[in-house]
């Protein structure tokens, strides 16, 4: 009889003193207007694509919003417009995991680098006979892993020149991106990839 979307809908932020593997993160509303939520720990890598105006970015502030209060997730990412991710992280905890603008190419693919060796290094401590990480403390948090505008991204790197006999910048973030997709989920990375 109605339009459930017609109307704002208002997230409620977790508490606190909750964990990623308890709370339940709000993703959506169905067709009655019910919530649909889930644990993000549990989440596979997330895709958001649509064009401009369609409500990615509402949707990313919302999820973000709702994961960045618990003390056990950190928000890393890239942002080369620099609105989803950085002045409004400025001062937290998750900011020095975060490149953004369009300046400085090089600063996007350290910080992927950077979110790789951190993977490495995660893989490495799994206990024998432990496939994944699953307990997740503010020592050793879920990492979400944002990717605002990757192929705007991939654009500006095919002009950064390199040194000769060094893969050229695109490359290397395509290197570090497939990395993070096919080995960051047992390290306790969840991708969040947004995109026109």
């Amino acid at each position: 009889t109605g339009d459930p979307l017609a109307v704002d809908v208002t997230t409620a932020l977790p508490a606190r003193d909750h964990s990623v593997s308890g709370a339940q993160v709000l993703v959506a509303r169905d067709e009655l207007g019910r919530p649909l939520a889930m644990q993000w720990d549990q989440a596979p890598h997330t895709c958001v694509q649509g064009a401009t105006r369609s409500g990615k970015s509402v949707w990313c502030y919302s999820v973000l919003a709702q994961l960045a209060r618990l003390d056990d997730v950190l928000i890393a990412g890239s942002d080369p417009s620099g609105l989803l991710l950085g002045r409004p992280w400025a001062g937290t905890r998750h900011h020095e995991w975060q490149a953004t603008g369009s300046r400085d190419v090089l600063a996007h693919r350290d910080l992927l680098d950077r979110l790789v060796a951190e993977m490495d290094a995660r893989i490495a401590e799994l206990p024998a006979r432990q496939d994944k990480l699953a307990v997740f403390t503010p020592a050793r948090p879920l990492i979400v892993v944002v990717l605002e505008e990757l192929a705007g991204l991939l654009r500006l790197a095919s002009t950064t020149p390199t040194p000769k006999g060094e893969a050229k910048v695109r490359e290397q973030l395509l290197h570090a991106f497939g990395r993070l997709v096919s080995e960051g989920h047992k390290a306790g990375m969840r991708l969040l990839v947004v995109t026109q």
